[in-house]
């Protein structure tokens, strides 16, 4: 079962007509507007000068803020300055509709339990390259650049999953050209440092399954 589009459609014609600075973080496997599982949540990253205008609107089309799975009354804690993600859900619809938002790029440390953000020029980058995605005459959303969300996606990888998933190999791949942009290259060494060479030439290779357990195993920090 799938989400209702028209309930997705409703969510960002909300954010869009209430001028909150936001992006769709990811999209994987292409599952928005029309292939939304009942019960999977989208990710959204809100500027923390809009949370204010971002909690109205979805308070206004039926969303109510729930306990984060993996948030504080869970367990959780946030590092570095990094502020609570929020988890909404639509009321009163025949479906789960839930949304994770978050002020930071950020992803789980190594240290089980602990949320980190990604360095401050990654997100700076990526608040400044925001790109409006015109789905159909009628609706559109802002995701973040292939440039910004590149890196994100290898540190969720890593840091979240422990490997590679299909449909975020599949993203990556599309991507793989930027392996050879340095100011990619220099974003991937704020979040891998020295790794980073070895993690390129991984990537370049196509041998994801071996990028964990090399990296969590790599001594020349």
């Amino acid at each position: 079962m799938f989400v209702d589009s028209k309930l997705v459609w409703e969510l960002f014609d909300q954010l869009n007509a209430s001028g909150v600075r936001y992006a769709l973080i990811k999209n994987i496997n292409s599952e928005l507007p029309d292939r939304l599982p009942d019960g999977k949540d989208i990710d959204i990253l809100v500027h923390e000068s809009s949370m204010g205008l971002f909690e109205r609107s979805m308070s206004a089309i039926g969303f109510k803020k729930i306990t984060a799975p993996l948030g504080r009354d869970n367990g959780w804690s946030f590092a570095n300055g990094l502020n609570e993600y929020t988890f909404w859900e639509k009321q009163n619809v025949p479906c789960h509709f839930y949304v994770d938002v978050c002020e930071k790029l950020m992803c789980k440390s190594l240290t089980p339990g602990v949320w980190i953000p990604l360095d401050r020029s990654v997100n700076q980058f990526a608040w400044g390259h925001l790109e409006y995605v015109q789905a159909n005459a009628e609706h559109g959303w802002w995701i973040l650049s292939r440039e910004a969300v590149f890196p994100y996606l290898i540190a969720r990888c890593v840091f979240d999953k422990h490997g590679f998933p299909t449909g975020y190999i599949t993203e990556i791949r599309k991507n793989i050209d930027l392996i050879r942009n340095n100011d990619v290259s220099q974003r991937l060494e704020k979040i891998f440092f020295s790794y980073t060479p070895r993690l390129i030439s991984l990537l370049d290779q196509g041998r994801f399954a071996d990028i964990f357990s090399d990296y969590i195993t790599f001594a020349n920090y």
